[in-house]
């Protein structure tokens, strides 16, 4: 079993501590996801791309592209704002060694308007490296997009007793699962996608 330890607020409005990824879930008096997992699987995501057979064949002669995300669609269990939803993407797109690889491959991101304007004032509102601060992004709303990004994030929830005569429900198990694509606007041809899943185990009698 893989234990990651993060310590640092990954998004504005996700609050946690200590998550454990990997094979094995972490163990506690909730199964709400928390501001570490999100942070690894944004990092996870990210290096997926940038490891990607589609990003290992490009160059910085390559034909330029452009790349527009949507906000992440939440399908989880969970409560996430939009302008959580936006960070997500914004966290894994335009990180300042995502963007310096991505402009290495001839890759210009660009966003819609709403999600420009939210995603402004995340990176105005962040505080330190964690929270934002750390991102750039240079508006290219004069652009127009070749292929769109989409991410989702959704869960499943079972729910199961350890006793062995049975009885009630006293361990709550929610897996989630984030995952990016990214297809041609003109074809629809996926051209990359990746995902990223946790799994976070609370025990207690769920009536409690």
């Amino acid at each position: 079993m893989r234990k990651q330890i993060i310590t640092s607020v990954a998004l504005m409005s996700f609050t946690g501590c200590i998550a454990l990824t990997g094979c094995g879930p972490t163990r506690a008096r909730t199964s709400t996801y928390t501001a570490a997992d999100m942070d690894i699987a944004v990092v996870e995501i990210r290096d997926k791309l940038a490891s990607s057979p589609f990003m290992s064949t490009r160059s910085s002669d390559s034909p330029s592209l452009v790349f527009q995300p949507n906000r992440m669609e939440n399908l989880s269990n969970e409560r996430i704002s939009r302008v959580d939803q936006w960070a997500v993407v914004s966290r894994v797109l335009l990180d300042p060694s995502m963007l310096e690889m991505l402009g290495s491959k001839n890759i210009t991101v660009t966003l819609p308007p709403v999600g420009e304007r939210i995603t402004n004032s995340y990176l105005s509102a962040g505080t330190d490296a964690d929270s934002g601060a750390n991102l750039t992004f240079a508006p290219q709303s004069n652009l127009l997009p070749t292929h769109m990004v989409d991410a989702r994030f959704s869960s499943i929830t079972r729910a199961s007793s350890e006793d062995e005569d049975g009885g009630l429900a006293d361990v709550r198990k929610d897996l989630f699962l984030m995952d990016f694509t990214i297809f041609m606007v003109r074809t629809r041809e996926i051209v990359w996608a990746g995902s990223v899943e946790f799994a976070r185990v609370a025990e207690g009698l769920l009536a409690n």
